[in-house]
This record gives C-alpha cells, structure tokens and sequence, in this order.
C-alpha cells in the first residue's frame, strides 16, 4: 500500500495589476510507500507541532498543521530529522506564474492537472502490491476535488495492475501543508 498526496503552496491567481497574487505556484506530491511509515510520518509532524509551533512563548494560537511556506528554516530541518527514518519520496515543480500565457491564465484547472501530470508521471508505482490511497488538498470545493481525483485516477490507472484498487480521500488530514 502507498499513500499520495497532493497539495500546493500560494495562489493560482494571475491579476497582477489589480491585485497582489504570489510570484510562484508550487505543487508538491508526497508518496508514503508503507502503512507504518504514513503513521510514523504523521506522529512525527504531531510532535513537531507541539514541541515547536504550540509551545506558549511562541504560541499565540494553537497551530495545528504546518504551513510549509510560513515556517522557518530551523523547523523545517527538525521535521526532516525527525521524518527522514521513514520511507517516503517527495515530488514538487514550482514555477513562476508571470511566464504562464494567457490562455492558460483563464484555464486554471488546465493548468494545475498538465503540473500534476508532470508529477505523477515521476513515480514508480511498480512496488504497489495492493492499494493506493490518494488524498488531497482540503482547501479544493467538492467538484474541483472530484476533478483532481478523476484526472489523477486515470493518470495512475494507466500505470499500475489491474488487480490493484485505489481509494480517494476528500480531505487533506496530514496536518503537513506544503
């Protein structure tokens, strides 16, 4: 069994004029290849949490996921160290959204599923013996989560056995956003 998932820093907005978007659009895709490491995994970020974002003197509210663009360097090592025990690969493409065409600008979710693509292309799901859960974003609406999930499905079906199932999970509960 393997776990991905799925989950993006910033905004994929394009109106620079008008408004501040970000600079950058970063999709990350995290892959889990075994049941105890996708708990270890989890467990880890948990005690990060609370060991380093809840402690009172830098706590002014309780912080209960990981915000991967808001944390500073220090933390983000100390999960590493902490993580880097389990068996899990880590998949991301950033790009600059001012040399994004205009097209493009207007087809949003075209443009999320051809990065999305681009990731999951990279995997090797030859070692899945038996289930693949995916699990995205929660920050998504119901539809654009059964967009992503269907393109996804397809995308990985066409790689992988037959013989094995692959489950979809709506909200993102891995308390680590990228």
């Amino acid at each position: 069994m393997i776990y991905v998932y799925l989950d993006e820093s910033w905004d994929l907005w394009f109106d620079f004029e008008n408004k501040k978007p970000s600079e950058f659009f970063t999709i990350t895709v995290i892959v889990i290849k075994n049941i105890s490491s996708n708990k270890g995994i989890k467990k880890e970020i948990e005690t990060v949490i609370k060991r380093k974002l809840n402690t009172k003197k830098k706590c002014k509210r309780v912080v209960d996921e990981i915000k991967w663009s808001k944390t500073v360097l220090s933390i983000k090592k100390y999960l590493f160290n902490r993580v880097k025990k389990h068996n899990f690969d880590i998949y991301s493409i950033t790009f600059n959204k001012r040399g994004v065409n205009m097209e493009l600008q207007h087809n949003k979710a075209r443009l999320y599923n051809y990065f999305v693509k681009q990731l999951i292309d990279k995997i090797d799901f030859m070692d899945v013996k038996s289930k693949i859960t995916i699990v995205l974003d929660k920050s998504k609406n119901k539809e654009q989560i059964k967009d992503c999930n269907d393109y996804l499905l397809r995308n990985i079906e066409s790689r992988i056995s037959l013989d094995i199932r692959i489950s979809r999970c709506f909200l993102l509960w891995f308390l680590w956003e990228i």
